[in-house]
C-alpha cells in the first residue's frame, strides 16, 4: 500500500516537471533525491513494519502461552477446589457421624448414670428397710432369710428332681406354704417319668418316691388329697408315712385332712382314704393318742363318713 502511495507521488512529480516551462537538472535531482529518499523510507518503514508484526507475534504468542497457563492455573486451582470441597464434605459427614455418635453415647452414659442412681437409692433403701429391721425387729427379719431360703431349696428340687435325698430331710424341717405345693408337684412328676420313684440312692434309705409323699403327707396332706395325680400314691403309703412322723407333725397332718375328707362330691371315694388312715394310725405309736382321733373327729362334719370308716378299722383305746 506504501509503495504504491509512493509510486503515485512520484508520477505526479514527474509529469509536473514536464508540465512546467523550465525543467533544469538541479530540480530533477532533487526529485530523484527526493524519490531515492522516499524509497529509503519506505524500506526503514517495510523494516520496522516487519519488526512490528514480529513483535505482534510474539506478543500474541507470549499473550496464548499467558492465557493457556493461566487457564492451566484456573483448571488445576478448579481441581484443587473440587477434591478440597469433596475432602471437606467427607470430613463434614464423619464429624457429622462423630457428633451425633457421642450425642447417642452421652445421653446412654447419662441413661447409665441415672439408672445407676436409681439403683443406687433403691439399694440404699434396702439397706435402711434392712437396718431398721436389724435393729427393730430381727425375728422377723430371720423369718424372711429363712424363707428364701427354703424358696431356693425347692426350686433347686424342681430344677434337679433327684437331689431330695439331699434336700427333702431339711425341707421336712421347715414350714413351707402353698406356692411351694406346685414346684414339689412338679418335681415329683419328673421322679415319676424318669422310672425313678422306686429307686433307692442308697439301700437303708428310702426311695425318691417315699422322700417326696413324706413332703407332702407332712405338709400338703389336704392338698395332697384333692390331687388326682398323687393321691392314690400317699394313700397306699399312709402305713409307712404315720410311722415317720413326729407327734406334731402328724397332728399338723390331720388338722389338714379333716376339713378335705369333710367334702362331698369329691371324684374319690372318701370313706377308703379315711379307712386307710385310721388304720395306720392303729398300726403306729400314735394308736393310744385319743387326741389324734378327735382332731380327726372333730375336723370331719360327715357322721355317716366317719362311721362308715370306724365300721372296719376301729381304734383301740
Amino acid at each position: 500500500m506504501k509503495r504504491a502511495i509512493i509510486t503515485l507521488i512520484s508520477l505526479f512529480l514527474f509529469c509536473a516537471l514536464f508540465a512546467a516551462d523550465k525543467p533544469t537538472e538541479t530540480r530533477l535531482k532533487q526529485i530523484e533525491e527526493s524519490v531515492i529518499q522516499l524509497s529509503q523510507d519506505q524500506h526503514v518503514l517495510e523494516g520496522e513494519q516487519d519488526i512490528l508484526y514480529k513483535k505482534t507475534v510474539a506478543i500474541d504468542e507470549l499473550i496464548a502461552q499467558s492465557t493457556s497457563a493461566i487457564s492451566s492455573e484456573i483448571a488445576a486451582s478448579d481441581r484443587l477446589m473440587g477434591i478440597l470441597t469433596m475432602v471437606l464434605s467427607i470430613v463434614a459427614v464423619f464429624l457429622g457421624l462423630y457428633v451425633a455418635w457421642m450425642q447417642r453415647r452421652m445421653r446412654i452414659m447419662s441413661d447409665t448414670v441415672q439408672s445407676m442412681s436409681e439403683e443406687v437409692e433403691k439399694k440404699k433403701n434396702e439397706v435402711s428397710v434392712l437396718v431398721n429391721l436389724i435393729n427393730t425387729n430381727f425375728d422377723t427379719l430371720y423369718e424372711r432369710i429363712k424363707r428364701a431360703d427354703t424358696k431356693a431349696y425347692v426350686k433347686r428340687l424342681e430344677q434337679v428332681p433327684l437331689d431330695d435325698m439331699n434336700i427333702g430331710d431339711l425341707l421336712l424341717a421347715r414350714d413351707l406354704e402353698d406356692e411351694d405345693f406346685v414346684a414339689l408337684k412338679n418335681a415329683y412328676m419328673k421322679v415319676i417319668e424318669m422310672g425313678k420313684e422306686n429307686y433307692r440312692p442308697s439301700f437303708t434309705g428310702p426311695s425318691h418316691g417315699e422322700r417326696y409323699r413324706l413332703l407332702f403327707f407332712q405338709h400338703f396332706l389336704g392338698r395332697a388329697i384333692e390331687d388326682d395325680a398323687i393321691r392314690d400314691r400317699v394313700v397306699d403309703d399312709f402305713d409307712r408315712l404315720v410311722q415317720c412322723c413326729f407327734d406334731n407333725d402328724i397332728k399338723k397332718s390331720l388338722s389338714a385332712i379333716a376339713p378335705v375328707l369333710s367334702r362331698r362330691n369329691v371324684p374319690y371315694d372318701r370313706v377308703i382314704v379315711l379307712r386307710k388312715l385310721l388304720e395306720a394310725l392303729d398300726k403306729s405309736e400314735f394308736k393310744d393318742n385319743q387326741q389324734l382321733y378327735d382332731i380327726l373327729r372333730n375336723g370331719i362334719a360327715d357322721e355317716d363318713l366317719w362311721s362308715a370308716a370306724r365300721a372296719v378299722f376301729p381304734p383301740q383305746q
